[in-house]
């Protein structure tokens, strides 16, 4: 990809932000450019994607911090424009995680107040006006967790405090349970990862964790 995309969360001068900003992978020096936002401030939203939009679920917003189940999707070939309703989560969730395919996003875990789940919710990305699909769940309750994959599988780890678990979701089978797969050395919450179509990658976490675990998808 040639750029990659930032949306709302928290801006601590006036609160929850609708702006979304896009960093130039090949000139990343620069300060990210301000591109068409979401339609509501949200925070603790799940992303995903394919080549050609992202999609942003859930989350919390001021009149509803308990959570939304509102989906909006960004076009990459017109980011300047406000972001665009698609179908939603078949529940209000926040601090959910998200991964996905060319072809499905699957938003997993986060929470239903006052409560932590391990839910997941696939997005068709061909029909994307429709409300999402309960598949099977993840093999714990993940919230605030990290969130990887490749073009197979899917990888949601940590989360809630206290929890190490790593689930993978088999797009190819995915209304099984997720199952555990080898988990992160130590509980990690409000993580970040990433990675590629080898590896996958959590780091950072709450406090002042710097740690970065890897997983080989070849032996997970």
């Amino acid at each position: 990809p040639a750029f990659g995309y930032f949306s709302g969360g928290n801006d601590y001068g006036s609160g929850r932000t609708t702006i979304t900003s896009r960093i130039n992978f090949s000139n990343d020096a620069f300060v990210p450019l301000q591109k068409g936002g979401l339609p509501t401030q949200t925070i603790q939203l799940g992303a995903t994607g394919n080549k050609n939009f992202g999609y942003y679920s859930g989350g919390g917003t001021p009149a509803v911090p308990s959570g939304v189940s509102h989906t909006n999707r960004l076009d990459y070939s017109n980011d300047t424009s406000l972001l665009s309703p698609k179908g939603n989560l078949t529940a209000s969730k926040y601090n959910l995680k998200a991964t996905g395919s060319q072809s499905f996003g699957y938003f997993s875990g986060g929470g239903v107040h006052p409560n932590f789940i391990s839910s997941v919710d696939r997005l068709d990305y061909s029909s994307d006006t429709t409300a999402m699909a309960p598949k099977g769940p993840l093999s714990a309750d993940h919230y605030a967790a990290g969130a990887t994959g490749n073009s197979n599988f899917g990888y949601v780890g940590g989360g809630a405090p206290g929890d190490s678990t790593v689930s993978r979701i088999d797009y190819s089978n995915d209304t099984q349970v997720a199952p555990a797969k080898g988990p992160l050395a130590s509980p990690r919450f409000k993580i970040c990862a990433t990675g590629d179509a080898n590896f996958g990658y959590f780091m950072g976490g709450q406090g002042t964790n710097s740690i970065i675990e890897r997983v080989d998808y070849s032996n997970d």
